[in-house]
Formats: structure tokens, sequence, C-alpha cells
């Protein structure tokens, strides 16, 4: 049965991620050590001995969010070959939300753990940067169940706001599901949503909620960072895996595969492009199911993308679970009778 493993993005941190895995798998416990070394941070003292707030900073959170992922993976990997047999038998096709995809290239083997690490650090440092403080914000917009077209909508209510001016100029920056797109942009143009909310009713808005993040990420206000970033992917080490392994890019929502043909450059390509753009979510989702994925497999801390995958896919008939503690996965494999 084909597999989508997939991996999440930032928002999903908390303090202790992963510990119960390093604590078990050294593997595991080499992971956080390749990570730390790839980008010169502590990482299993931030994230066992920190709390929320030291992992808020963009350019920790998001190699430690990387880490914990590669962390689980890597112990999971010891104890059953569920994840090794789906990329034997070629039924493996691999996806994350925004950062996640970074994991998804490490954990095909694309890109090594320390150089991700490194890469993913900058990454959160040059978008941290790209906006000044107090200028961007970003909101999720939460439509009424069975709301048609909401992807449309949600282009229209940020074609509206941003009719008032450049200063209120915002843009969609997830299309997580159909009940929930996230905007991003100017804060004076989010903070009009915010307010306005009720003349988009019509519409099918039911609330817009601002996010807890610091920065307008995934939209056009990120192209310093973009820019920035462009040098460190293109001389990044990548490699291809060893055997032809297919994910599923942010920018695009189409599977690409690794192959003796592969252009690296264009890898990279998608991934500064991935800085500035939405995030496609729902339609990565449908792709995996369109290729035949009936296993949806979140690997990380949280579980936000088995949440939007069970609402993307709704009355299909797919098996979807998220893989993060483990005395919970052992439970839950021993239920289903999968060896660990």
């Amino acid at each position: 049965m084909k597999i989508f493993w997939m991996f999440p993005g930032q928002g999903s941190q908390k303090p202790g991620m992963a510990r119960d895995w390093y604590e078990n798998f050294q593997e595991s416990k080499l992971a956080f050590e390749e990570a730390s070394d790839g980008c010169s941070l502590n990482l299993k003292k931030i994230i066992f001995e920190g709390t929320d707030s030291d992992l808020k900073s963009t350019e920790i959170t998001q190699p430690a969010i990387l880490t914990a992922s590669i962390a689980i993976l890597s112990g999971l990997a010891q104890i059953g070959p569920r994840f090794s047999e789906s990329i034997v038998d070629g039924e493996a096709l691999f996806g994350g939300h925004s950062l996640g995809e970074y994991t998804a290239l490490v954990a095909m083997g694309v890109l090594d753990l320390g150089s991700a690490a490194g890469i993913v650090c900058e990454r959160g440092r040059f978008m941290q940067e790209a906006v000044p403080p107090g200028k961007g914000s970003m909101a999720a917009l939460m439509f009424r169940p069975k709301t048609e077209s909401t992807s449309e909508k949600s282009l229209e209510i940020c074609e509206k706001i941003s009719s008032l001016g450049d200063s209120y100029k915002i843009w969609v920056a997830n299309f997580n599901s159909n009940e929930q797109i996230v905007v991003s942009g100017m804060k004076k143009g989010i903070d009009t949503l915010l307010s306005t909310v009720a003349e988009f009713s019509d519409l099918g808005l039911r609330k817009a909620i601002e996010l807890p993040v610091s920065a307008p990420f995934h939209c056009p206000m990120m192209k310093p960072a973009a820019e920035k970033l462009k040098p460190h992917l293109v001389s990044a080490k990548w490699k291809l895996p060893a055997q032809n392994l297919s994910y599923v890019a942010n920018v695009d929502a189409k599977i690409h595969e690794f192959n003796s043909e592969t252009n690296f450059s264009l890898v990279a390509d998608r991934l500064e492009k991935q800085i500035v753009a939405p995030v496609l979510w729902v339609d990565s989702i449908k792709a995996a199911h369109s290729m035949g994925c009936q296993e949806f497999v979140e690997i990380g801390p949280g579980t936000v993308l088995s949440g939007l995958s069970r609402k993307i896919l709704g009355e299909a008939s797919v098996q979807i679970e998220n893989i993060e503690g483990l005395d919970t996965y052992r439970k839950s494999a021993e239920e289903r009778g999968i060896s660990t």
C-alpha cells in the first residue's frame, strides 16, 4: 500500500519534542548531534530544557522541528521495517508543509541532516530579517463547513483589502484545507481584515484569527529572504537517493522524481520560490491521493497535517495517522498488528 510520508512545518514545535525517541534510540541521538553540528546550536539543550519562548525564534524553530522529525523517523526505522520497506517496494511518496519540505528531502537522502539544519537556520534568520518587526502579520481564515470555492473566495478577500492601498497588501499564504486558508502581508491589511470579518460572511467566512508569528511568511514581502537564501541552496551538497524516490513540492503541488536525470538547480529554485509563494497543501494531498497513496503518515511534533488531511480527503477510504510519541505509536501499532 502506497504511503505518503509527510512532515510538519513551523508552528508544531513544543519543548521536549522527540525526547522519548532520543532516550531510546542511538540513531535518534545521532540525529540531534548531526543537526546541532550543522547549525551550530545545542538543539538538545534548547528543545529539552528550553521553554516555548526559547523555541519561538524562527532561526531556532526551523532546525529544531527538522531535527525532532528526523529523530522520530530514525527511531521508527529501528523498531520496524515499515519505512524502509515502503521505499524498497516503491510504495513511498514524500512531502512536507513549508519547512517540512526540507525534512522530506532529508528523509529521502537528498540532503544530509547537518547541511539541511544549517540551511533552515539561515532560512529562518533571513525570513525574520526580511520585514521589520510590527510591519507584517498573518491570519487564519476559518470558513463554515461545506463552503465551496474557499480558495477563490480567499483570493477575493485579499484583493478587496489590498485595494485600500500598498500599506494594506495581503496575499494567500497557505491553502491548508477547504475550511482553513492562511493569509499573510502588511499588518494594516491583516488588522483591517480582522476588524471587518462580518463583511465577508456572505462568502462563508466564519472568523479570522491572527497568528502568533514574527513575520509575514509565504508572501512577496519575503523576497529579500529568498534572494539571500538562494546561494545557500545552489551550493548545497545535493545527492541522488539510493533508489528513485518522489516528493510533492509546495509551490506547484506536482510530483517530482529524483533519478539520473534530476536537475538539482530546479530543486533549489522550488525551495527559493517557496519562501514567497503560497503553500498548496490541499492540492499536494490530492496529488498524493491521485498517485495511489492510501496511507498518510505525519512524522514529527503535533497533529496538524494529519488533521488537515482528514478534512481534505473527507470520505475517501484512506488511513491517516501521526507518529509523535514513542509509547503512543507502539500501542497504536500493536492494536493494528504492526511489528515494533
